[in-house]
Order: structure tokens, then sequence, then C-alpha cells
């Protein structure tokens, strides 16, 4: 689950920046549930088995059978949005997922909302479909849906605990808040730490937050280790001669060396760095 800390937009026609929606985005990709990127190429030195990750809440279904999940399995869920984000980003999941699988038509919608109102009885998740939208809050969420807190791991810079493969056997959905891609760091993540889930965190170093759901998939549904996977430290990109800037996160990195990124998003990053040379 991914609970969205960021404030909208001025712009009411577009509510949403241009890098969350590619970062977004980017997470139904690494998961499985949009096709058109996969991370197979990423080496982490052992066979990696088919499938994606579950939700943001990211939910990692099947593990408590022992298994590893099937991205067919995977849901995603972005709460706490307000009411216009929640319109907005159902509405760009689905337009950009329909240009992936080409002809920009879908058999049926990716992204659904789900109505920011508690439900007086559960409901199945499975009746929910992939990708979710929703107003509520992550408690009323968890409480709509039926689903204890002890069942959720917050991913947060400030646990004891590291993230590891066994982690996919105790926790069925991993919490994301938009909290894992600020330099400085601001924690964010201290209004959810209060609510009292569960916590692991992805080492010291300040991932983005799409990237921090691709190591956790790979993690507790893969096998690997923090240790195991390959990074790419603080990378530079170079745009020309002249034109380079220094990213201050680390990234999971191609075979290459260069960072696993939303696509459009160095072309974004780009863009503002010309922007900032403007007088």
């Amino acid at each position: 689950m991914i609970e969205h800390m960021e404030p909208d937009e001025s712009t009411p026609e577009k509510p949403l920046p241009e890098w969350v929606l590619l970062e977004y985005f980017h997470m139904l990709q690494q998961v499985g549930i949009v096709g058109g990127k996969q991370q197979q190429d990423i080496q982490t030195g052992r066979h990696e088995e088919e499938g994606g990750t579950g939700s943001s809440t990211t939910k990692m279904q099947d593990n408590h059978a022992g298994g590893h999940s099937s991205s067919s399995s995977s849901q995603v869920f972005f709460s706490h949005l307000s009411h216009a984000t929640c319109g907005a980003l159902r509405d760009e999941i689905n337009q950009r997922a329909g240009s992936v699988v080409g002809g920009g038509l879908l058999p049926s919608p990716i992204a659904n909302i789900l109505p920011a109102a508690p439900s007086s009885s559960p409901i199945a998740v499975e009746r929910l479909g992939r990708c979710v939208c929703t107003g509520l809050s992550i408690l009323e969420l968890l409480k709509t849906v039926g689903v204890p807190l002890s069942e959720v791991c917050l991913l947060d810079p400030k646990a004891t605990e590291e993230l590891s493969p066994g982690d996919g056997m105790r926790f069925e959905w991993f919490l994301f808040g938009g909290i894992l891609g600020d330099d400085p760091p601001r924690d964010r993540t201290a209004e959810l730490r209060l609510c009292g889930f569960p916590s692991r965190h992805l080492g010291p170093i300040q991932m983005t937050t799409d990237t921090a759901l691709a190591v956790t998939k790979k993690i507790v549904q893969d096998g690997h280790s923090l240790h195991t996977l390959p990074w790419a430290l603080h990378p530079e990109l170079v745009f020309g001669p002249r034109e380079q800037v220094q990213m201050p996160f680390r990234y999971l990195a191609h075979p290459d060396g260069t960072p696993v990124m939303p696509d459009g998003m160095k072309e974004l990053i780009r863009k503002d760095l010309d922007r900032a040379f403007e007088f």
C-alpha cells in the first residue's frame, strides 16, 4: 500500500506532479500489473522466478502457504488521495497502461476507485481489482478490507530490523508512505509509525519509493537480501558535456551499472535541470 503524502499541485487540471505519476506507474510495472518493463535484466547472481510483488500496500499473496506470489495475485493500493488526485491517478494509470499494451484500449480498467467512505462490513480485497485508488486513510482502508495491523509491514528507515526473505512468510501486506524519496529525509514515516505497524528497514541509504517497492519484492518473494542485489549508488546522469546531475539516492542497477528508473524520468530530470538555468 502507498499512503500518498504529496500535496496537490496548484493546477486543478493536473493535481499530481509528473514525477509522482512516473513513479506510481513504474510500481505497477515492477510488480507485473502493467507490462512493458520487466526487471529480468537486473542481475542478482541467482535465478529469479517469474512473478511480481503485491501491494503498495503491496499485497504478497500465497506467502503464508510458503510459496512465491505470482504477478496475477498482486494488488497495489494508493490511499489517502484527495478527491482530485484519486480520479486523476486512476485515469492516468489506465491511459498509460493502454499506451503500453498498444492501441490505447484495455479490455478492462487496471485502476479502480474505492469510495472514500468506510464500509460497515469488510470488503473482500479480491473484488477490488489489481490497482485501487482511494481517499481513505491507511487505517480506514485496512478496516474496510478487514486486514489487521499485524499483517502489514511498514517500510521504515528507523526500524531496528532489516527486511529479510522470511518476512515474506510473516506479512501479507507491505506499506510504503511516499516516504523514501526525500533528500534530505523529512521522516514523514513518523505519521505512520505512530499507528503501531510492525516495521522493517531497507538499509541506511535513501531510495525512491518505486525502488523500495522493487527491492521489497526481490527480498520477500525472490529470496534475495539487500547485500546480494546490484546497486547504483548516487548515480550521475550525464546529458551532455556540461549537463550532468548526481542523484542523491541509490537505485537497483542494470547489468551495465545504470540505474533502474521509470521510463521518462531522465527526460523529466533534464527538463528540470534546463529550467533551473533559465533566467
